[in-house]
């Protein structure tokens, strides 16, 4: 939307603000050493009772019930930029605050923080793009971006439990999966549209993992190759991507790289949208890029699992209405140390397996209503198991 225009420059803006009511029923998180992934319920959880006794049980597992009233997979939004035309290239500067409706751990007297999302310049023009500030990273942005597409672009999917929970986006399918880009500071450059190919290039503000590899002392490098077709009046399109990330992370005179790959595909042919894609690599967290967990690495000075993933996305678009459904795992391997007798107990997980489904109806370009679902199932080395239903409804307005 133009807000200004006045030549050489134009100023303009964009953004969302939504709201949706969202229900969790399932197991709590099983108890003993268990390491990363499920859903928190230290707060939540409800024990099952002692048919003996008529008392709670402290041994079982137990469930959770849990109702929100929360912002979306993309949370309330405001975006402002400006630009201007130089010859033939275009300079453009953009501003993003992202802000969720609830506070931290559903304290009311807390005050809800703006994050300041994206910051950036760009300049373009036949010679390329560059672009320098805060933005969003290239790994993994293929599948983050089909997932917004076909899945959860104005619902929710996943949003975890409220034991230790710090408000945020929800998750859409990302842990199942998808493994999220992230915003960072950065610098990119874009080659021009090649017949359909694309290569960018970025070096971002490196990143490192607390409790386990805390010094990072180099930058973190990132690429994505793209490739785009279009026929017959864009009743047929594909996309191919294939993007990666490096960066080595140092505690004392050790030194550890993290590193992954990531590809996939969108395409559409008419009403009908799919998109898949996978990641692999090492240090990866399960739910955003180069997140570090106690899922991916045992401790401090210890080497890093293994962790991989894959996910599929499908849509037909009927009219003003969107029907979306989705599958995704994220898996973590053990390494030679886990084996050991000794470690047996404090397995990572194993699996985090994700099927969601939902129905978006547009009533115009600016009001979006959603209903969808996602059935959250977790499974550890150890045996242990949890499975959690989300239901989530709301609306959506953006310009």
């Amino acid at each position: 939307m133009t807000l200004v225009k006045s030549d050489p420059w134009e100023v303009y803006t964009s953004g969302r603000v939504n709201v949706f009511w969202g229900y969790a029923i399932g197991d709590a998180r099983p108890g003993g050493t268990l390491k990363g992934g499920g859903v928190d319920s230290s707060l939540d959880r409800i024990p099952d009772i002692d048919p003996a006794t008529g008392l709670p049980d402290s041994n079982s597992q137990g469930t959770i019930k849990k109702m929100r009233v929360r912002s979306g997979f993309v949370p309330n939004v405001l975006t402002v930029g400006a630009r201007r035309k130089m010859g033939q290239s275009t300079l453009k500067a953009q501003l993003s605050l992202w802000g969720t409706l609830e506070t931290v751990g559903q304290r009311k007297f807390a005050n809800v923080l703006a994050d300041f999302r994206e910051g950036y310049l760009e300049a373009s023009g036949n010679w390329g793009t560059f672009t320098g500030g805060r933005f969003g990273s290239l790994f993994s942005r293929g599948i983050t971006t089909t997932d917004f597409l076909y899945g959860h672009g104005y619902g929710v999917g996943f949003w975890g439990g409220a034991g230790t929970y710090s408000p945020g986006p929800t998750a859409g399918l990302i842990g199942f999966g998808v493994l999220a880009n992230s915003f960072s500071p950065g610098l990119m450059y874009t080659t021009p549209n090649l017949g359909g190919v694309k290569l960018a290039v970025g070096v971002f503000d490196p990143v490192n993992l607390p409790g386990s590899w805390e010094v990072t002392r180099t930058a973190r490098p990132e690429f994505e190759l793209t490739y785009d077709l279009s026929a017959a009046q864009n009743f047929f399109k594909l996309h191919l991507y294939v993007n990666g990330a490096y960066q080595k992370v140092y505690s004392g005179r050790e030194n550890e790289t993290v590193r992954g790959v990531g590809g996939g595909f969108r395409t559409e042919v008419g009403s009908f949208r799919l998109g898949a894609g996978g990641h692999y690599g090492k240090g990866l967290g399960l739910y955003y890029a180069l997140e570090g967990s106690e899922a991916d690495t045992p401790g401090q000075g210890k080497p890093f699992r293994t962790a991989d993933g894959y996910s599929i996305f499908a849509q037909y678009v009927l009219g003003k209405v969107d029907l979306n459904a989705a599958f995704g795992q994220s898996r973590i391997h053990l390494l030679d140390m886990d084996l050991l007798p000794e470690n047996a107990e404090s397995h990572p997980i194993k699996t985090q397996t994700g099927i969601s489904a939902g129905v978006v109806y547009h009533v115009n370009e600016s009001l979006h209503l959603d209903v969808d679902y996602l059935r959250g199932m977790f499974r550890w080395y150890a045996g242990a198991k949890q499975d959690v239903n989300y239901i989530n409804a709301g609306v959506t307005l953006t310009w």
